[in-house]
């Protein structure tokens, strides 16, 4: 749910702050052209790797250890970038944060244009030479399932990923340290009615990030036998040497439906991208068929943005939104549901010095998440950088406990 109020960013910075005191800072970031919150944008310390993104309202919680010499790096896809200096902002002070629209202008290319695949192959190489290694990134880890549009089930974790090489075959190591998980409680007397659908927080160990390693997301979506249903444009953001690409299926390929868009630098090392199904596409999404069963997509989006550490990258957001509707009848059970999982995932902060492998029953290995590592509470997430849950979502997590 958006809100239509203006929406200002309130920082709780207190006068004497020491460079040792954890603090929650809390705000919220609006659109300066339509006052609407902006979610998933990246809210990160300058040059400390620590930092989140803002909920579906706009809204986010940061704890680290502040100094008045600190700054707020405020970006997302679209928007100009911000910086925010913490020295004057004091506890009864607010400050409203206004993100400008990027105003694009077409980039006109002297050069021979590069083919569809030699663009990919482009940004893929780039950065698979532009991600830190190795390294370790501490998160914090969320998913939902939605059934027809209640809440069926919760998990979440405090994480570490570690990655040793960039190598394309090299797979990592996730590590949970804390989880916990919430079900719905089943209230079927209708015996005839289809059991719920749940996820149960089984999460392949490197699926993760395989999209946001870019490669993984390339190879699924955007076969080479495929580029040649797909056209691409490339813009230069005005007033910067950055590059927007966006990839997007031709009007006579009806059957591919999804778009990219990709924000560069102008090596093209990855800034952001957004991967959706082409709006042009949606009403003739087919529908699978097996054994009387049919599937229709009406939804498949991700998001990764990506932040600097020195001259590398590292993933610092990224979330996963899928909605699928079932309907039909197998067995006697009539199915009309939808089935909506979501993921999302922030890097809290990193590590890229005196690394090693975790030992091999550190590793979570394919299975519930939540019988890995100690039981996540408040408490200790009041300790951790975490995604702070809309208020649709706090009402959905509270209703489970």
């Amino acid at each position: 749910m958006r809100l239509k109020n203006l929406i200002v960013l309130t920082v709780l910075i207190y006068n004497g702050l020491s460079a040792y005191s954890q603090t929650r800072l809390n705000g919220k970031v609006i659109s300066a052209t339509d006052k609407q919150p902006i979610s998933n944008v990246s809210i990160s310390l300058q040059g400390k790797d620590i930092g989140t993104v803002t909920n579906e309202e706009g809204r986010f919680t940061l704890v680290a250890r502040l100094t008045p010499a600190d700054s707020l790096a405020i970006d997302y896809l679209g928007y100009k970038s911000q910086k925010i200096g913490l020295n004057n902002i004091r506890l009864s002070q607010e400050l409203v944060i206004q993100l400008d629209t990027l105003i694009r202008q077409l980039k006109e290319v002297a050069v021979k244009p590069l083919t569809l695949r030699q663009l990919l192959d482009s940004i893929t190489i780039h950065n698979q030479k532009a991600f830190l290694t190795p390294m370790k990134l501490n998160g914090y880890y969320r998913e939902f399932v939605f059934t027809n549009n209640k809440c069926t089930e919760y998990a979440d974790a405090l994480t570490t990923y570690f990655r040793s090489t960039n190598k394309l075959s090299d797979d990592g190591q996730l590590k949970i340290i804390a989880s916990r998980c919430a079900e719905a409680k089943e209230d079927n007397k209708d015996k005839s009615a289809a059991k719920e659908f749940y996820l149960d927080s089984k999460v392949p160990p490197n699926r993760l990030f395989e999209y946001a390693m870019l490669y993984g997301m390339i190879d699924k979506y955007f076969p080479v036998e495929d580029l040649k249903y797909y056209n691409y444009t490339m813009e230069s953001v005005q007033n910067s040497t950055d590059l927007v690409v966006i990839v997007s299926p031709k009007p006579a390929a009806a059957d591919k439906i999804h778009r990219v868009t990709f924000h560069l630098t102008d090596d093209f090392t990855l800034q952001s991208y957004r991967l959706e199904i082409d709006p042009t596409r949606m009403q003739n999404l087919p529908s699978r068929s097996l054994l009387g069963i049919h599937v229709k997509v009406l939804k498949r989006y991700a998001e990764v943005n990506y932040e600097r550490s020195g001259n590398k990258i590292y993933p610092r957001f990224f979330k996963f939104d899928v909605m699928v509707h079932i309907g039909g009848k197998f067995s006697g059970t009539t199915l009309d549901q939808t089935y909506n999982p979501r993921s999302e995932y922030v890097t809290t902060d990193i590590s890229t010095t005196n690394l090693t492998p975790f030992a091999r029953s550190e590793v979570y290995k394919k299975g519930n998440l939540c019988n890995n590592g100690v039981a996540i509470n408040d408490a200790l997430l009041k300790e951790h950088n975490f995604i702070t849950p809309s208020t649709k979502d706090s009402l959905a997590i509270s209703s489970m406990r």
